[in-house]
């Protein structure tokens, strides 16, 4: 269906274009916009339908600290999955919940799925359709992107829910195997 509108708009555009005139070549570049929007649109529907996640084994914990502390040393023995984003308000750190003290402030256990990727950087709507699932089903989110891919993080309690979730959405889940 898009194939063929894209053709009848790129006709309808080389007869305005030959025109010469001033209001042909403004038509011609709204019609190019309206092409390019709507080929960008299918590109990331068809992209987008169903996304593959996989479940990371480990166990982390999310902490959170006053804007003006250090990066703590803790944070140098993490091997898995580690983010820290520092704010005017906060300090936050997601980290293998093993390497994070017992007395630092922190939510635990959350588990992480992983977009499959690296993604590129254009796809439009990823997070959207999975927020959307897990928010239908009651699970509430912690994401964080990074250049490759996304990862969202939920409550250990919530885990089964959320897989159960993706895949009534039409999405794939599966689990890290231990290599």
């Amino acid at each position: 269906m898009l194939v063929q509108s894209v053709r009848e708009s790129a006709e309808v555009l080389e007869r305005i274009v030959d025109t010469g005139s001033a209001r042909g070549r403004c038509d011609a570049i709204v019609i190019s916009t309206v092409i390019r929007h709507a080929v960008l649109s299918e590109r990331a529907a068809r992209v987008t339908l169903e996304i593959s996640l996989t479940v990371i084994g480990a166990s982390f914990a999310l902490c959170r600290f006053p804007a003006s502390d250090l990066v703590p040393a803790w944070t140098e023995s993490n091997r898995s999955f580690l983010t820290i984003s520092r704010t005017p308000t906060e300090l936050s750190i997601v980290a293998d919940d093993a390497v994070v003290p017992p007395g630092a402030s922190a939510d635990r256990p959350y588990r992480a799925l992983r977009v499959d990727g690296p993604m590129s950087l254009e796809l439009v709507g990823v997070m959207a359709r999975i927020s959307t699932a897990l928010a239908a089903a009651e699970v509430p989110i912690f994401p964080i992107a990074t250049y490759d891919t996304d990862y969202i993080l939920v409550h250990e309690d919530f885990l089964s829910r959320s897989v159960a979730a993706l895949e009534s959405a039409g999405h794939h889940v599966r689990f890290e195997t231990s290599e």
